[in-house]
């Protein structure tokens, strides 16, 4: 599988990228990864987002994340943590699956059972509480330095680290900005949310441990990388997709209501197995309960279903209960939907299948 990189934001964390990915998917597998790099201008991103021009930093990346398509990715991941504030609206007008930076994190960080972390990043990602969302939702309560701190940060940040230029007395300002919150909040560790912080910042360098993003993400690249060769089969608590080879079909089976990425994982493994065995027929299994966030209808009807159509899909066949009143409204509005690329049709059980 090929998998798509935009960098670029900025040049030096794409080289330790590139680098990371390969060296750790060569100790595991003992060959090389399938790589596309997208590189940006960085200089004309950060000028969208200083005259607050969003729309245009997420054309930027839709574009840059179709280009990576159209050379054969199949996933896709944004390499630095600024472009990640407007992560939702990407993701909602990408080609791709994405691996988001801050998820990853955030699985990192919930996992070492931190309570209270110190969030060091640009001014752009720490004046929108980049992490606050995602964290907060597990309980973690995110600390980000006051104002004037923040435009000292960003100040060390640029020009010179993101261009791989380290400072050291830079060094010795930052570590003592991150050491006066660690005292007086009382942290349990330090994300370092710029991807290049960590070219400055090591993890001896401070008195709690750090969440270096940049090396969680390239992590989190390669385990996909290589559970996604030959796999024929996902599930989780919301969902379990497979191959059916003696049908030709792939199956999705709702297990329990789920939203953005808990559907749309799940959903782009099943765009994976058509493009994998193309003209399989679609079986969904509805008989659990189906039930969509408007985001992620939006995203459904124009994204999964005319991906799925391109691969040669032409039947789908929609499994649901006799009686389903709780939710006919939204399978019926699904139905019309998917009548527009496939042949629909509403069954109640696998034997029903034509």
């Amino acid at each position: 599988m090929k998998f798509g990189i935009i960098g670029g934001i900025g040049p030096a964390s794409t080289v330790d990228y590139y680098s990371g990915i390969v060296s750790q998917y060569l100790a595991a597998r003992d060959s090389y990864p399938e790589l596309l790099i997208e590189s940006i201008d960085m200089n004309r991103m950060l000028s969208y987002l200083e005259e607050g021009k969003e729309s245009d930093v997420v054309s930027m990346m839709v574009s840059a994340i179709a280009d990576l398509k159209a050379a054969g990715a199949r996933y896709a991941a944004i390499a630095s943590n600024t472009p990640h504030i407007l992560y939702k609206e990407i993701l909602c007008r990408s080609s791709l699956p994405l691996l988001s930076i801050v998820e990853e994190t955030g699985r990192f960080i919930a996992a070492r059972q931190w309570r209270k972390v110190l969030f060091l990043g640009t001014a752009f990602s720490m004046r929108k509480r980049l992490y606050d969302e995602t964290l907060n939702s597990c309980g973690i309560r995110v600390i980000t330095p006051a104002e004037d701190d923040i435009r000292e940060i960003h100040g060390i940040i640029f020009p010179n680290l993101e261009n791989g230029l380290v400072i050291q007395e830079d060094k010795r300002r930052m570590i003592s900005i991150a050491e006066r919150y660690i005292r007086a909040e009382n942290v349990d560790g330090v994300i370092l949310g710029c991807t290049e912080i960590p070219l400055m910042i090591q993890p001896a360098d401070l008195s709690v441990p750090v969440a270096d993003t940049a090396r969680i993400h390239v992590e989190s690249i390669v385990r996909v990388l290589l559970a996604e060769e030959g796999k024929t089969e996902f599930e989780s608590e919301y969902c379990k997709v497979s191959y059916l080879p003696e049908s030709s079909s792939v199956l999705l089976s709702w297990k329990r209501y789920a939203d953005f990425e808990n559907y749309r994982r799940p959903t782009r493994f099943a765009l994976g197995l058509f493009s994998a065995h193309p003209g399989s027929r679609f079986v969904i299994d509805a008989r659990n309960g189906f039930e969509d966030d408007a985001a992620d209808v939006e995203w459904g009807f124009t994204y999964l279903l005319p991906e799925i159509a391109k691969t040669g899909c032409r039947e789908v066949f929609v499994i649901r209960k006799e009686s389903d009143v709780e939710i006919a409204a939204e399978m019926d509005m699904w139905t019309r939907e998917l009548s527009k690329y496939f042949r629909v049709e509403n069954v109640t059980h696998f034997d029903n299948l034509a």
